[in-house]
């Protein structure tokens, strides 16, 4: 089975192996691939599946995030329901697990992703996503600052309140398939050109101010999702330098009794024009 997340065609496969809580699973991350579109090149990350042996000691703990280690650019998962080596320089990967809930292919779906951005020019960022006006802006923080309350009150579209990707030149917004509070919504666009990246702060009134691009670089990498691994941060941090050098950074300060969304629009206006002809990815 094939879908198209933040433009990388993850593929995961033999089909036989695939439950059907799995099936719909993937299916609701994003855009499906056909078997008759190309899915070749350094865009592409294949999956194996299998099944653990019985005579494997299941591993302690709760039904939490996986344990993660780094070799190179070959990275392990293990976890007490599965377990799944990823060559990330070679776009494949084998998952071995339990079919009896969705989590193990969600949870390697999503590390191959951010882990395979860096190599082909992207990165995936802890933060909202929403296209606004047919422009896409990234809300990013720390906890508390009002991701998921701005991505949960926005009368725009919402690409993803948790986990979402740029990449290509010119930059765009992309969706990754994956969610946080909200939840997955159906009709989620899959990105726009990238408007901005906007830090979110609480403030007593609504201030939009620009960021410099060291500063934005620095707080930048706080929100990069990738594994403690030098040979994917090498091509991440250039991917991170370039983008500060090219995209506006700025600093939202707003509470809810303050929206940013005027400001957000009149932000296009001024600096994109008017909308008519703009290209849109969804």
């Amino acid at each position: 089975m094939r879908v198209l997340l933040a433009g990388v065609c993850m593929e995961t496969g033999p089909d036989r192996e695939l439950s059907a809580p799995e099936r719909l699973a993937i299916r609701c991350m994003g855009q499906e691939a056909s078997r008759g579109e190309p899915a070749t090149g350094r865009a592409t990350f294949r999956i194996r599946l299998g099944r653990r042996p019985l005579k494997v000691a299941r591993r302690p703990g709760g039904p939490g995030p996986a344990e993660v280690s780094v070799s190179g650019e070959l990275v392990q998962m293990h976890h007490r329901d599965f377990e799944a080596d990823l060559d990330v320089a070679a776009g494949h990967g084998v998952l071995r697990r339990d079919r009896g809930t969705t989590f193990p292919v969600e949870s390697t779906l999503r590390t191959a992703l951010c882990c395979r951005l860096p190599l082909i020019g992207g990165v995936a960022l802890h933060a909202a996503g929403i296209v606004v006006d047919g422009h896409g802006f990234v809300f990013y923080g720390p906890s508390g600052a009002g991701k998921s309350t701005l991505a949960g009150t926005s009368p725009h579209p919402v690409v993803s309140d948790e986990l979402v990707a740029v990449a290509g030149d010119p930059f765009e917004l992309r969706h990754t398939g994956f969610w946080g509070e909200l939840g997955a919504r159906g009709g989620a666009p899959l990105g726009a050109p990238l408007a901005a990246l906007v830090e979110l702060a609480k403030g007593p009134h609504l201030e939009l101010t620009p960021i410099d691009p060291a500063t934005a670089f620095r707080r930048l990498l706080g929100v990069v999702v990738l594994p403690p691994a030098p040979a994917l941060w090498r091509p991440a941090t250039a991917v991170v330098a370039r983008l500060v050098a090219t995209v506006p950074v700025l600093r939202l300060a707003w509470h809810p009794a303050a929206l940013p969304w005027p400001a957000l629009e009149a932000f296009i206006q001024t600096n994109h024009g008017h909308a008519d002809g703009r290209r849109r990815l969804a």
